[in-house]
């Protein structure tokens, strides 16, 4: 009886050990996530993007990323010279895009003559069957809520993702304040409450980065063609939570080396100083600081108009983090503005700009 006593509870311990060190393994793997230190610059080779295919592969082999120079500022060809590069503005709404947008338009009509080419939804498969049939026609930059995937077609020069994204939170309030100025028709879908808005518009940047617009060559021809309407666009419901969670595992993992540049709106005056720190020949900074189109905020200045509003946004941020439905709406946006705090932070410690 004692020595079946004693086997019995060697086997309950045995078993307790290897449930805590399994359980310190996940932790540590947890704990160990970082693809990054902090403060160090990531030494690479790679002059494109080389993503981690985690399980998209199996899932939506056409949003994989391609062909874009990584972070200049987190891996080792930040000393590169980017003389030539395609720069690929990726506009996010109400996040300073506009801005972004004009000093661009400024800067590239300056120096080559003609404005970046606008890559959204009603030009995206056109622009898109131009670079597939004539690989060598291509502009000097481009830029607009459609232009994740251009660069998965410029083969011919180097090209470069640039962005500038917002807390989700504000971002989508600041939306619905400019849906709720709106006139006729369009104003009609924003005769919602706060919550019922987030509910259906979701989470943007994730719907707008796992958007496609497939293509295929024409049958008895070597020509490409692209369909107009979009095959991808992920949102908190749809298609399925197996295949979000991949997309969005994709993006973070990938976000340092999708972006050459991330900025912050609520950091505008940095950003253009790392854009133009990446990019010397284009005067993002020099150019742009005094431009500000279509804005509310920018480096926690208040105009009167955000100032007689301040209360109620304040309230409906309140509303929504308390909310579960709105959270869920926004919670891919919410992870990838995290993580592109934290690449944003190391930029600028890279940059000594800290």
């Amino acid at each position: 009886m004692k020595r079946e006593l004693v086997i019995c509870l060697t086997g309950i311990i045995l078993l307790l050990l290897m449930f805590y060190s399994g359980y310190i393994n996940d932790a540590n793997r947890v704990r160990n996530h970082n693809p990054f230190p902090r403060s160090a610059v990531v030494e690479n080779n790679h002059h494109h993007l080389t993503a981690n295919s985690s399980r998209l592969d199996d899932i939506s082999p056409r949003l994989k990323i391609q062909n874009c120079l990584p972070n200049a500022f987190l891996y080792s060809e930040q000393n590169r010279n980017t003389s030539g590069t395609i720069v690929v503005f990726f506009h996010v709404p109400k996040s300073g895009g506009t801005t972004m947008k004009d000093c661009m338009r400024e800067i590239y009509t300056e120096s080559n003559g003609q404005p970046p080419n606008p890559v959204i939804s009603t030009t995206v498969a056109k622009i898109t069957e131009g670079l597939l049939n004539n690989p060598s026609d291509i502009s000097e930059s481009y830029m607009g809520e459609s232009a994740i995937g251009i660069c998965d077609h410029v083969t011919t020069r180097p090209c470069a993702y640039v962005t500038l994204l917002r807390d989700p939170y504000d971002r989508i309030i600041s939306d619905y304040f400019f849906c709720k100025k709106r006139e006729g028709s369009q104003r009609i879908r924003c005769n919602k409450t706060i919550e019922e808005y987030v509910v259906e518009a979701g989470s943007q940047v994730f719907r707008q980065i796992t958007s496609r617009h497939p293509c295929h060559i024409l049958e008895g021809t070597v020509k490409w063609r692209c369909a107009a309407r979009k095959t991808h666009g992920y949102t908190h419901q749809y298609p399925s939570a197996e295949e979000s969670s991949a997309a969005l595992r994709y993006i973070l993992d990938n976000l340092d080396k999708i972006f050459t540049v991330i900025g912050l709106t609520e950091e505008y005056t940095t950003s253009l100083k790392l854009f133009q720190r990446a990019f010397p020949e284009r005067l993002f900074y020099d150019k742009c600081r005094t431009i500000h189109s279509n804005v509310g905020t920018y480096d926690s200045q208040v105009t009167n108009e955000e100032r007689e509003h301040e209360k109620i946004r304040l309230n409906y941020r309140k509303i929504l983090e308390s909310n579960e439905d709105s959270r869920r709406a926004l919670y891919e946006d919410i992870q990838i503005y995290n993580e592109a705090k934290r690449i944003f932070l190391i930029q600028t410690q890279n940059a000594n700009m800290s």
